[in-house]
Order: structure tokens, then sequence, then C-alpha cells
């Protein structure tokens, strides 16, 4: 699968051939981290779409949501170092 730049998507459009799993792909490729920690900013957007359609997702902190105890230990094993 080709992965688009982000700012080229933006700025050309996606070429006529590209399926929707590579559009969205594409669009979100950048926002992928390499070390397997979710981010707070990514969670915090999430819960604000959340809050459109749930008033309790407003009242929600990120950081109660995540757990790295499990990414922890799979940095330990080296495991995500060899994906690279």
């Amino acid at each position: 699968m080709r992965a688009w730049r982000f700012s080229s998507v933006v700025s050309e459009g996606f070429p006529a051939n590209a399926s929707d799993k590579d559009c969205r792909y594409a669009s979100n490729v950048e926002l992928i981290v390499d070390d397997g920690y979710p981010t707070l900013e990514g969670l915090k957007h999430t819960i604000e779409i959340q809050a459109l359609t749930d008033a309790r997702a407003a009242k929600a902190k990120a950081e109660d949501f995540v757990d790295l105890r499990f990414v922890d230990e799979i940095r330990k094993t080296g495991y995500l170092s060899k994906l690279k």
C-alpha cells in the first residue's frame, strides 16, 4: 500500500485510484507514534468528539483512561524496537 504524504493530500487531493482505507491511513499516518505510547493529546481529541454525542464524555479526563504498564512491559522486551 502506498502512503501519501498528508500535506500533498491536502493540497492536491487523493489519487483517483485511492481506496477508502488508503485515504483514512494517509489522513492519519502522521498521528501514529513510533514508541507505542498513546498520546494524551490524541485521546483528548477523541473525547471531545465523543462529547458531541454523549454529555458524560465532556467530564472525562484523558489521563483517567491511560495505563502505560502494558506498553512499558512490551518496551522492556525490546519488541517495539525490532518493528522499526
